[in-house]
């Protein structure tokens, strides 16, 4: 059984009792009773508030909120489609032009040199480490030393106009070759290139730097 202590004389007495079997006073009236009533008229009135608010959409809305979510759906179904098509069409973007081929006795542009450079470097590289006869080695293209076949020579100077015969030079000075004692001695390479053609015409590693 639920007791609970008279306020006045201090007695143990029934919890639902309103007056003292001992002395006779009036007892107040336990919270728990109110404060469950309370919480449930809240939620009573809360669920009310929530079925009415539910009951306002008309089915015209309804059906408006369903159309939505069906264009939504469309939409996301169209762009999923299109994505291919657009990254085949970006792969299928063709590179830029080559710029003008200089004529000859014109000047070489830096434009037609780089181009250059990218058409033919391996294949003038290939020639000039073939001339090597002891070997030859240069800076590595990210870090380190660079010999014989895996070499990377950099071609940083270029002649400065096309020759009588449609020809154009590529050439550097980075790069050591090694002679028939065992030494190391520094180096310049010639690539020459038909500007017409794109063919590589001749090669040449001679002794000694440039001299700037």
């Amino acid at each position: 059984m639920a007791t609970k202590i008279c306020k006045s004389c201090r007695s143990e007495i029934h919890a639902q009792a309103s007056i003292c079997p001992h002395c006779r006073s009036k007892q107040p009236r336990s919270p728990s009773l109110a404060l469950g009533l309370i919480i449930l008229f809240v939620g009573i009135a809360f669920v009310a508030g929530t079925d009415k608010s539910i009951e306002k959409l008309t089915p015209q809305q309804n059906e408006v909120a369903a159309s939505q979510q069906t264009e939504a759906a469309q939409q996301s179904q169209t762009t999923e489609k299109e994505r291919p098509q657009q990254q085949a069409k970006e792969e299928k973007k063709e590179p830029p032009p080559p710029p003008p081929t200089p004529a000859i006795g014109e000047k070489i542009s830096s434009e037609y040199f780089q181009y250059i450079k990218k058409q033919r470097h391996w294949e003038c590289q290939e020639a000039i480490v073939r001339r090597a006869e002891y070997g030859i080695r240069a800076p590595g293209l990210i870090y380190g030393t660079s010999y014989n076949a895996d070499v990377y020579l950099r071609f940083s100077r270029m002649s400065v106009m096309v020759d009588g015969d449609g020809n154009m030079n590529l050439a550097g000075d980075e790069a050591e070759a090694q002679n028939g004692a065992g030494t190391w001695v520094g180096v310049k390479y010639f690539c020459t290139i038909n500007v017409n053609t794109l063919e590589v015409r001749d090669v040449a590693l001679l002794r000694g730097r440039f001299i700037d």
